[in-house]
């Protein structure tokens, strides 16, 4: 969460950083940005929503159910159909597969179920005009997770953010179409970098 972030950058002795949050991330980025405005340079939300609405509690009850009634292993498989897109899935499955043992090994139930409640109680949309960090807005529309509406929606309510959209990569597009998704992040971070 947000305190806890900012416990870390206190440990390391850092006083402002770029902050790019990725869906969970992105609701922790927002609260950075509502409550810590002094200790970001910039933030990029990325993939991210500001208040559920009755596609997103689906989706989210859906995914607490798949783990509660079929377990973690088809909870795992299932959001990998979730987050990539087919054809990227197709040319990459063997290395999807290791991603999900990998997970597996690892997987704590009620960890994944703690987060779920507190993505769906999450509510901070009437809070956005009051970010004054630059902000960048990011998704793909073909996001089956958090359709690029969400991030539509924010860019909304975010007055003088910047949105940049991605024709494909779905969920996580950042990891299909690494070199775009920094070519569009890049820049912006750059931009807000104080010179020494």
């Amino acid at each position: 969460n947000a305190v806890d972030m900012v416990a870390l950058m206190d440990a390391l002795g850092i006083e402002r950083a770029h902050i790019i949050g990725h869906a969970t991330g992105s609701a922790v980025a927002t609260v950075l940005a509502i409550e810590h405005p002094e200790r970001l340079a910039s933030v990029v939300l990325s993939a991210g929503w500001a208040r559920q609405d009755p596609f997103l509690r689906r989706i989210y009850t859906l995914r607490r159910d798949l783990l509660t009634q079929l377990g973690p292993a088809a909870y795992v498989q299932a959001s990998t159909v979730m987050l990539y897109p087919p054809s990227w899935i197709a040319k990459n499955n063997e290395a999807l597969r290791q991603q999900e043992s990998q997970q597996l090994a690892g997987f704590k139930q009620d960890i994944v179920l703690s987060r779920i409640d507190a993505l769906l109680a999450f509510d901070r949309a009437d809070d956005l005009a009051r970010i004054k960090t630059p902000a960048l807005i990011i998704a793909a529309e073909d996001d089956f997770v958090i359709p690029s509406e969400r991030a539509e929606d924010r860019a909304r309510r975010s007055p003088g953010s910047e949105a940049k959209f991605f024709a494909g990569g779905g969920h996580c597009f950042m990891q299909v179409s690494p070199r775009e998704f920094n070519q569009a992040v890049r820049p912006f971070l750059e931009q807000h970098t104080p010179a020494n």
